[in-house]
């Protein structure tokens, strides 16, 4: 596993003062963030903010904001108040989404809304997490032809995977999903690894970006997967409670048995997508090695209801391959589409496939320049591979990490989590985490010619930075003019000078 930057954070008593605990760690791996939380939907919530607040400030205002309201308030409010009008999302979701805000606040991160003139709320979180119910209701209703949510998957599995001595007829699954080319995001790929502790829930992984709660592509500890792809009809005539397919997703992944059938298993996420009502039209290809190998496609409409596929159904595609792009084939006669006849045409030749076969199928056939994301699934051995786009190339050009599933979920969360400080929230710093060599911006909520002293976690000097004003910056150099170490640093307003400022830095390699 090749590593340029891993940086474990565990969160540590800083400072005396209001005490909250911070369930969750954050470590960061080929400049993605893999991050841990634990606790309750509030407490995982409060450690998602806490831990990435900065980016999931950066991805409402620079994603959510500029290229989804494009840059409009008006558009914006337009979109908040959609949201509050005809969206039912559940009471642990709300307190979840109004964890990362407090999370945020209390890590010293600044929340307020620049553009909107308002502090962030619950709502811009859970806003953010009905991008995919959206797509349509932006273009139509909006005028924002802009919005590109897409993605495409291959499943293999039983005789076209027999050949392979590494999966031995075993189920294997690759995904790709394309999104905006847009530099916040990324800028915060993320790998979210959630252990909960409500009695009827399991802990899950999700591929996605900071301020997601929902999933895109998710895997349960169980072993069963779901990855999402927007359909090719969006009709609508029922706006009323609608529900977020991404938390739709995630009830089927997260909850042990959401259908009460017995079995943990693909039919779970099935019942959890048609039993609620989502706004655009979405495709769920769904997998799992419980009780045996499965895979199905579910597709849902507004208008149509929800019908879903399996191999036995395909028409162009061999038997035991399931594929899916952006158009619905079950819930609708099937229309033309170049990557599903490619990932046919490719499949004609020889319908064996071995795990790295299958991903140059899906990338040769359907690869796109907005492929933000990349992965391969094994759910048996539990083997992940996930690549992320750079700002000069797509995933799926880009080496791939690998993971394990146990591995991940294995993680050892403490039974007496660490107690981290609630900063007086009079000093924001940006950008935060840092990258090394990055110049770094301190802003004070007050006037003053104080110096600003910055500690590291050994309560020791490394830095006083002087100046007149608001403004503060720091080059990450120590006082003796020697880069500073990666970790966290604790910046402190001079006592002697005002009442303490205190505020956190992660400072990256």
């Amino acid at each position: 596993m090749r590593k340029t930057a891993c940086i474990l954070l565990f969160l540590m008593l800083l400072t005396t003062g209001l005490l909250a605990q911070v369930q969750g760690s954050l470590s960061q791996m080929d400049g993605k963030w893999i991050m841990h939380v634990w606790g309750s939907h509030s407490q995982r919530g409060y450690a998602h903010g806490y831990l990435l607040g900065q980016p999931v400030r950066q991805i409402i205002r620079g994603y959510m904001f500029q290229l989804v309201a494009m840059g409009s308030p008006a558009t914006y409010n337009q979109l908040i108040s959609f949201y509050l009008n005809h969206f039912n999302v559940e009471a642990k979701y709300q307190q979840e989404a109004q964890g990362i805000l407090d999370g945020m606040q209390a890590a010293g991160t600044d929340i307020y809304f620049t553009e909107m003139e308002r502090n962030f709320i619950k709502e811009d979180i859970l806003l953010f997490n009905c991008l995919y119910d959206l797509y349509y209701y932006t273009g139509s209703v909006l005028g924002n032809p802009n919005l590109q949510v897409n993605c495409a998957t291959l499943a293999s599995w039983q005789s076209t995977t027999q050949a392979d001595s590494l999966l031995n007829g075993n189920l294997v699954i690759s995904r790709l999903m394309d999104w905006n080319q847009d530099a916040t995001l990324i800028a915060n790929p993320l790998l979210l690894v959630s252990h909960p502790t409500e009695t009827d829930e399991q802990k899950w992984i999700s591929f996605g970006y900071p301020g997601m709660i929902g999933t895109v592509s998710g895997i349960s500890a169980s072993g069963k997967a779901a990855f999402l792809n927007t359909g090719n009809l969006h009709d609508f005539n029922n706006l009323n409670g609608l529900h977020p397919i991404t938390l739709s997703l995630r009830n089927g992944i997260e909850l042990d048995d959401y259908n009460n059938d017995g079995w943990d298993d693909i039919w779970d996420v099935e019942l959890s997508i048609a039993s609620k009502l989502s706004l655009s039209g979405m495709i769920a290809h769904v997998v799992s090695e419980s009780p045996a190998a499965m895979s199905i496609v579910v597709e849902t409409n507004n208008m149509f209801g929800t019908a879903f596929r399996t191999h036995a159904t395909n028409d162009v595609i061999p038997p035991y391959h399931l594929a899916a792009t952006n158009h619905f084939r079950a819930l609708t006669n099937p229309v033309c589409c170049t990557r599903y006849a490619n990932i046919a045409d490719s499949l004609a030749v020889s319908s064996a496939v071995s795990a790295k076969r299958q991903l140059r199928i899906l990338f040769g056939a359907a690869g796109l320049e907005n492929n933000l994301m990349a992965m391969q699934y094994t759910p048996v051995s539990g083997n992940i591979l996930w690549s992320a786009a750079s700002l000069s190339q797509p995933a799926y050009q880009l080496p791939m990490l690998q993971f394990n599933r146990s591995e991940l979920l294995n993680f050892s969360t403490p039974n007496q989590d660490e107690t981290a400080v609630l900063p007086v929230r009079n000093i924001s710093v940006y950008p935060n985490p840092a990258p090394a060599g990055t110049d770094i911006r301190i802003k004070l909520n007050y006037e003053t010619d104080a110096p600003l002293l910055i500690y590291n976690l050994k309560g020791q000097k490394v830095a006083t930075l002087n100046g007149k004003g608001r403004d503060r910056e720091w080059n990450g150099k120590t006082d003796d003019g020697s880069n500073a170490g990666a970790g966290i640093y604790l910046l402190r307003h001079n006592p002697a000078y005002r009442e303490n400022g205190t505020a956190k830095l992660l400072l990256l390699q």
